[in-house]
């Protein structure tokens, strides 16, 4: 099915520039740089860093700078540490395809942002020390195909970081997978007993508001024990799991759309002796709120070259009507009567689908534009939609996609 949408049409939002600085492992023909704070360097307001496969040590901040750090086709680029902070209103910040892993603290922090953050696509692994991802007052946050984990218990400290924790700030997240580390095992070996480490949370929101679509929060494990620890080393005890789910603070709202929200299982006790205690899904202060039927999950191929092929996957209720809208912007809307967000400025009609298959799912290519001359990249937003067997239009997944000039 190949449908045509004239993205190129498409408004340029004024200040963009579409400029592109590649970073690569190594320094080499078309690598402007293997330092990723020197490509942040280089990059103007609006400009894309475009990332190579490989490993990437050290920190990159970026700071007050709208950019779009987007990794190339191949094997995913792996950092251990980044930060994106101090974003002004109608600032941006996107990062896609990235693994971010093992770095000190969380190895993804978002912090003082009134401009949007946008995550795809991207992997956050924690150390054990700090969560995986920490957002602090940031304004708008959307998440798509994130996942995040806490890690493992660090042997040093004998704690696991969490998922996500959220502080003050305003969350979308959308087919992810927000997972909390499991406790560290328990130790039986006298006089040094020490009991099995708690699990954590998959995500802590605290004074936060979450609109979670198709995705899973889960606590982590508790840590065990050694077998029949209660005969042997009774004062120890197993770990036990952590929510999925932990709310903090009276103006936390949490709202929910076909996602699954489950607590951490208790640490093994061995066959003579209890176990740990298993968490609930969730628990805190706050309003939960859970909003009824399917999801629409949406992907797309990105980064594509000019007249390249942009594929786009929506997967939803068999015999449903599906849409499809673009734009070059972002909008922060949540509309509950429409089970979702509306975070696409919209800069045209909604292209029509029609009815999804009997797979529940529709298939189509679009033409990658040509770019405006004297840009080397544009980044445009899609967002899904179905009307559902009441006429009832029900708003799907975002998706952000980087068309690259044919140079790169």
């Amino acid at each position: 099915m190949r449908i045509l949408v004239p993205l190129a049409l498409l408004a340029v939002p004024a200040g963009a520039q579409g400029n592109v600085i590649v970073l690569g492992p190594t320094a080499g023909p078309g690598i402007d740089t293997s330092d990723p704070q020197t490509a942040v360097s280089l990059a103007q307001d609006g400009d894309t860093i475009l990332v190579k496969p490989g490993d990437y040590p050290g920190v990159l901040v970026i700071d007050g700078k709208s950019l779009t750090v987007v990794a190339d086709q191949g094997s995913p680029p792996k950092f251990q540490n980044v930060f994106v902070s101090n974003l002004a209103a109608g600032q941006r910040v996107t990062l896609q395809g990235l693994r971010i892993r093992f770095g000190i603290g969380s190895p993804l922090t978002i912090s003082a942002n009134a401009g949007q953050v946008w995550l795809e696509n991207v992997e956050v692994t924690s150390s054990g020390v700090g969560e995986a991802v920490r957002i602090i007052t940031s304004s708008s946050v959307v998440c798509h195909r994130v996942v995040a984990f806490g890690g493992v218990a660090d042997p040093v400290f004998g704690l696991a970081g969490g998922g996500v924790t959220a502080d003050n700030s305003r969350l979308y997240v959308y087919d992810s997978i927000l997972l909390g580390g499991d406790g560290e095992l328990g130790d039986c070996s006298p006089p040094f007993w020490t009991d099995g480490g708690p699990g954590t949370p998959g995500i802590t929101l605290d004074d936060s508001f979450l609109f979670v679509s198709g995705s899973i929060l889960q606590g982590g494990d508790g840590g065990g024990m050694p077998l029949d620890y209660c005969l042997s080393c009774p004062p120890a005890m197993p770990g036990v799991g952590e929510h999925g789910v932990v709310m903090l603070g009276a103006r936390t709202e949490l709202w929910t759309l076909d996602s699954t929200l489950v607590g951490g299982t208790g640490g093994s006790g061995g066959p003579s002796c209890p176990g740990g205690g298993t968490a609930p899904g969730f628990v805190g202060s706050g309003t939960v709120t859970e909003l009824t039927g399917p999801s629409l999950a949406m992907r797309v191929s990105s980064p594509v070259r000019e007249l390249g092929s942009l594929d786009v996957t929506l997967t939803g209720p068999a015999g449903n009507s599906a849409f499809l809208a673009f734009g070059l912007d972002t909008a922060d809307a949540f509309l509950p009567v429409h089970k979702g967000a509306l975070l696409v400025a919209l800069a045209g009609p909604l292209v029509s689908l029609g009815p999804l298959s009997a797979s529940g799912m529709v298939t189509l290519s679009l033409p990658a534009p040509l770019l405006p001359a004297g840009f080397d990249s544009m980044v445009f937003f899609g967002q899904s939609a179905f009307v559902d067997p009441s006429a009832l239009a029900v708003i799907g997944e975002p998706a952000s996609v980087l068309v690259l000039d044919q140079a790169f």
